[in-house]
């Protein structure tokens, strides 16, 4: 879908987030955010308010230089409980958060944000599987 006069930028270089946009017709261009997550402040926040945190911080770090453009950006995190899990260091992390989810009830939860030119927060939203 192309909506006249408005450039849509997706903060973000994952293969998934992209699909969904080109299956949703939008036409749109991909910049990768220069956010670097701030791990010691998140930890005191909640697993949703987590995403939604990162997923406003990485379309601002966007917005901030595209100011005429609107900014999509996204961030999912999966949580048991509390306990955030991050992205596997290595083969061994990975085998170890996957037997942490084994028969465990876990969270799988996505931040969106979107933002207007100017920086207006338009969306904050999450949803969890």
């Amino acid at each position: 879908m192309n909506i006249p006069d408005i450039e849509l930028i997706l903060a973000s270089s994952s293969p998934r987030r992209q699909q969904l946009l080109r299956d949703g017709g939008y036409d749109f261009r991909i910049v990768e955010p220069p956010f670097q997550e701030p791990d010691e402040i998140l930890r005191k926040l909640s697993p949703t308010q987590q995403a939604e945190s990162l997923a406003y911080f990485k379309a601002r770090s966007v917005a901030d230089k595209l100011p005429g453009a609107w900014v999509v950006g996204a961030d999912t995190i999966v949580a048991v409980g509390n306990d955030v899990l991050g992205k596997p260091a290595d083969a061994a992390d990975a085998r170890r958060m996957l037997n942490k989810l084994s028969d465990t009830r876990h969270a799988v939860i996505t931040g969106v944000a979107l933002l207007l030119p100017g920086g207006e927060r338009l969306i904050a939203s999450t949803t969890r599987s």
